[in-house]
Order: C-alpha cells, then structure tokens, then sequence
C-alpha cells in the first residue's frame, strides 16, 4: 500500500512534532516511550486526517477520531500549516480539495439479481450494507496511491463497488461461475482479478494489502476464509483486514475464533456493529420457517423481509503470522456445520 505524495510529507513533518503534554519535556525516555507506543502510524494519521478533513467543527473532528487533543494537535498542526484545511477562529472546518481530494464509490445500479445458492452457503447483504462496507475499506485507507483488496467470496459483488476507483485493483477468490461473469461482465478494462479456487487451497500469497470476508458463522468456517487471505497478504505485520460475522449464530465460538488469532499475534482493534443487514431468500429454508412460525401467530409472512444482521470486525496484524500453524486448528469437514 502507497500513499499519495503529500500524505508521506504531512507525515514526515507530523513526526517532527511531540504531544501537547509533552511539548515541554526533557525526559528522553518518556519521549521515546511515546514514539514507539503511542505516536500514529502512517495509516492511522491519514485516517484521522481524512477525518479532519471532513468534519465541519473541531469538536466533530475530536468526537470521531477516538483519540484525545494532546495527541490530536499534531495532525491539526500539520493540515492547517499544509493548508490543507482552514479552520477560522470558531472552529469550523473547510478543507482544501485541491491539496488532499478522497475518492468515494459509485453505486449506481449494481443489483444483480442473481438467486443466492444454498449449497455454495450464499446468503448476500442487501445493497446498502454492500456500500457501507465498501465505504468502510476506504474510509481506512484514504489518499492511497494504490491499495490491492483481497475478497474472500463476492455473492456481495463489493468489487464491483470498486470498479471506477483507479488506485483500487481487487482480488476475487469465488467459485459461483455465476458471480464469477457477472463481475467479469463488469469489470471490463478494471484492475480486477477473479481466481476460481476453494478458499482451502489457497496457499500463495498475491501481496495484498488488506481483505474482507463473510465467511459461514462457525469456528472453522472464519478461520478458513481469515486463514486464505492471511496466506494472500504474504507479508501481513501491521495490516488490517476485516470479517462480517453474526455473534448469535457464531455463540461462543466468536470468543474461540478470537482468542486463537490472539495468540498468532492478530487483534481486534474495531467493531462496526449492525453494519450488514441480510433479506430473506425465497428459495431458502429460513423462508419457509419464518412463514409457517408467522402463520401460527397471524401475522402475515410479507411483513418480515430481513434474515439477520452482522457485525463487522477489524483486526490488526501485529507480527507475520505462521498460516500452517492455523490450519492445524482447522476442521475442514466442518466449514459449513453450525450444530
């Protein structure tokens, strides 16, 4: 993942500057602390500079960023000196498009209309939660120069949210030959690459910078899905990824799955809760039994249109992670059993 130029010299220059509560101090040690555990990382000050950049007050700026002002007024600093916004004296916000431009996905008629397969475990988000999770990835790496998206499973068609952005290129694992033209169709002269695999088998690495995937809600499921793009990063220390999964149907095994990529170095750093909202196939049998138990209570099956909604979670690699090592916690014959 490269940035575009001035993120690297805002940073640069970022770097030069200490904390508000350290700004006079002379303890070395506590400076160095502060450097090694607490100053941002490059990914995290475009974050919260883009942040910046589209908040209209000081105040909404600090309420989303989820840091506090000592350590706020560096990137504050850095933007206003850049001229990359102006903030008057009240403390409104204007940014500078001209510096520092975000990009933002289109998605205008990218409904499919393909029948979710039960057997390949298809169950896709409505539209509005396809976008949010596309504006999600984005919103974690603004002003990049190039980024390469692993999907882990597209029945969502997220790459096609990706289609006219020119520093995304995305990376397909899917087996549907159905998703598999429907993109193809698409994606025409895009920086799209669809790889027709299980995702058992993949083992090499295509040096992408993140991925995200809803896998089946079961322990060995996830960690199948997590474990092939963890093998597609190649190099995966101090990178992000992400995972929709239901914490009702995951049950306790959520507390498992985390625990075991705990102890490979891997950590949640961020929770988007209800962001994937799932309507309910006709030709599935959760259809059915939601039909006949509404039935039973009078109420009429047309009333109920939703499934079940997901929890999105990011994790952070904080080391490279030994994939062989996760495998042997996986029960491959049991990827799709939930009892």
């Amino acid at each position: 993942m490269r940035y575009v130029k001035i993120i690297d010299e805002l940073y640069n220059d970022y770097c030069k500057l200490l904390p508000l509560d350290l700004a006079d101090e002379k303890d070395a040690e506590k400076i160095n602390t502060w450097k090694n555990d607490i100053r941002y990382s490059q990914a995290d000050f475009a974050r919260l500079l883009n942040i910046l950049c589209t908040s209209t007050y000081l105040d909404e700026f600090v309420k989303g960023s989820g840091g506090d002002f000592d350590n706020l007024a560096g990137i504050v600093k850095v933007a206003v000196m850049s001229g990359v916004v102006t903030i008057s004296k009240s403390g409104s916000i204007t940014a500078n498009e001209e510096k520092l431009k975000t990009i933002s996905i289109d998605s205008d008629q990218l409904n499919t209309g393909i029948t979710p397969n039960a057997d390949y475990n298809q169950f896709p988000c409505d539209e509005e939660s396809a976008d949010r999770r596309a504006k999600y990835i984005l919103s974690r790496h603004p002003y990049t120069k190039s980024l390469k998206v692993g999907l882990i499973g597209d029945d969502d068609f997220i790459s096609l949210r990706f289609l006219n952005l020119p520093t995304i290129s995305t990376i397909v694992i899917e087996k549907d030959e159905r998703i598999i033209d429907t993109i193809r169709q698409a994606k025409e002269d895009s920086d799209t690459f669809i790889i027709e695999q299980d995702v058992r088998e993949i083992t090499s690495s295509y040096d992408i910078d993140t991925f995200v995937t809803d896998p089946p809600y079961t322990f060995d499921g996830s960690l199948a899905f997590i474990v092939c793009g963890l093998s597609m990063m190649g190099e995966q220390k101090g990178k992000e990824f992400y995972v929709i999964l239901n914490p009702t149907m995951m049950g306790s095994r959520l507390f498992r799955l985390i625990e075991v990529l705990a102890q490979n170095g891997i950590t949640v750093i961020n929770i988007e809760k209800n962001i994937s909202n799932y309507r309910l196939p006709g030709n599935f049998s959760e259809r059915h039994r939601a039909d006949k138990f509404l039935e039973e209570l009078g109420i009429d099956g047309k009333s109920l249109q939703y499934s079940s909604s997901s929890t999105m979670y990011t994790f952070f690699t904080k080391t490279n992670v030994d994939t062989n090592k996760l495998r042997k916690f996986l029960s491959e014959d049991k990827i799709y059993e939930h009892y």
